[in-house]
């Protein structure tokens, strides 16, 4: 008896943290903590709201251990993912992306892998939470970007009727983000935007067209010959560029400000591990991380032949 009353108060504590989980992650949904946890969708659902007749032990002990996993990942920087800084690239994207909003005009940010495009939308987004990001895939598709659009704006991509579900056409998908973004300030970010084909971009155009919403496209610098479109079918999606920008790779002033928010007791490195680096952020991340977690497991004190070891081991 007191060990059912023991398991029941764990199954409804691992409940209201779940519950708690996803009120704090916002872009979590009941699917994403389905696929994560081998769960359907439907049973996340119910036993969210205490309403599952199954195994409840036995979903507790699934979700348990996910959770348990996401609060070790947000204490690590092993991931790839520092702390943000605000660096030369950020305040650039930060200062294009205010006018597109305001203005409501389209900008094209590129740069080359590693130069901190992603990171600086991404906290771009959390300081301007009615901001839609959407990353696009390298197979991505006309009715895939509409598909993740809708998503992002709680659009529902099924309709229900006798148990039974069909998907909503992407014309109709389209038109309810139009009517959903007509009138409103909001900004759309699309990053790796040269994954975009040019029926999405298309797309991007004549949702700009009808809601006169602000736009950032971002990505490399193949974007731009995207745009332009070989044959210049695009012509009149680039001439609604209002402004555009190439980030540069990093600066020793930016290396100090992301050391600073990150491994602030490596400052006087600076210099080497900018050279190390080559200025690019995404090695630099690498190279943070293995340098800490060497400095950690092995108790060695912190120098520039650590650092250069360390970075020896790194993919250039």
């Amino acid at each position: 008896m007191n060990e059912q009353i023991i398991s029941d108060s764990t199954i409804q504590l691992t409940r209201e943290r779940l519950n708690e989980f996803i009120k704090q992650n916002p872009p979590l949904t009941n699917k994403i903590i389905a696929t994560n946890t081998g769960l359907s969708h439907g049973t996340v659902s119910l036993f969210r709201n205490n309403k599952y007749s199954g195994n409840n032990a036995e979903v507790a002990s699934l979700i348990e251990n996910y959770l348990d996993i996401e609060k070790s990942i947000e204490t690590r920087i092993s991931r790839g993912h520092l702390k943000f800084a605000m660096t030369t690239a950020a305040k650039s994207i930060f200062t294009i992306a205010n006018y597109a909003l305001t203005e409501g005009k389209i900008g094209v940010i590129t740069g080359v892998a590693g130069c901190g495009k992603t990171i600086a939308v991404q906290e771009y987004k959390k300081k301007n939470p009615t901001v839609i990001l959407i990353e696009v895939s390298p197979i991505v598709t006309q009715k895939f970007l509409i598909q993740q659009i809708a998503q992002e704006l709680k659009i529902p991509l099924y309709t229900y009727k006798n148990e039974s579900s069909k998907i909503v056409p992407s014309f109709n998908l389209f038109s309810e983000i139009v009517d959903k973004l007509r009138d409103t300030r909001r900004l759309l970010i699309i990053d790796e935007s040269e994954n975009n084909t040019v029926s999405c971009l298309e797309v991007i155009r004549r949702i700009q067209d009808f809601t006169s919403i602000g736009m950032l496209l971002v990505g490399t610098k193949k974007l731009l010959d995207r745009l332009r479109g070989p044959r210049r079918e695009l012509q009149q999606l680039f001439s609604r560029v209002g402004i555009q920008k190439d980030i540069d790779l990093l600066q020793r002033s930016d290396v100090k400000a992301i050391l600073s928010v990150n491994y602030s007791e490596a400052l006087k490195y600076a210099d080497n591990f900018l050279q190390v680096s080559k200025n690019n952020g995404r090695l630099l991340e690498h190279l943070i991380t293995l340098v800490k977690k060497t400095v950690q497991e092995t108790g060695d004190e912190l120098s520039t032949d650590l650092i250069d070891e360390a970075a020896a081991s790194l993919l250039t």
